[in-house]
C-alpha cells in the first residue's frame, strides 16, 4: 500500500540567527524568521570548504551559517516548519 500525501512545500533561504537543540531560527533576506524543525529523520546536508556537498548532522547547523530549506507546516495554525530536505554552508 502506497499514501500519497500532498503538502504545500516552501523553499526558505536564510542566515541561521539561533540554534536551539533541533530547532533553528532563520532569517532569510528580507528580515522575516522562520523557525525550522531539523529532525535527524530529514536530508541534511552541507558543503565543505572544498564546495562539496556532503551528509550532514544537526550539530553542523551553527548560528551564522546561510541555509536553504524545503520545508512545510502541518498545518495552517503551525508557526514552525517541519524539513524535507536543509543544505547549510559552510
Amino acid at each position: 500500500i502506497q499514501i500519497i500525501a500532498k503538502v504545500q512545500r516552501y523553499n526558505l533561504v536564510g542566515t541561521i540567527t539561533d540554534v536551539n537543540k533541533n530547532i533553528v531560527t532563520v532569517s532569510d533576506f528580507s528580515g522575516k524568521t522562520s523557525l525550522i524543525d531539523l529532525s535527524d529523520t530529514v536530508n541534511l546536508k552541507k558543503i565543505d570548504t572544498t564546495h562539496k556537498i556532503q551528509t550532514a548532522k544537526t550539530v553542523d547547523f551553527t548560528k551564522g551559517s546561510y541555509v536553504f530549506v524545503i520545508g512545510y507546516l502541518l498545518d495552517s495554525n503551525a508557526t514552525q516548519y517541519s524539513t524535507l530536505k536543509a543544505l547549510v554552508y559552510p
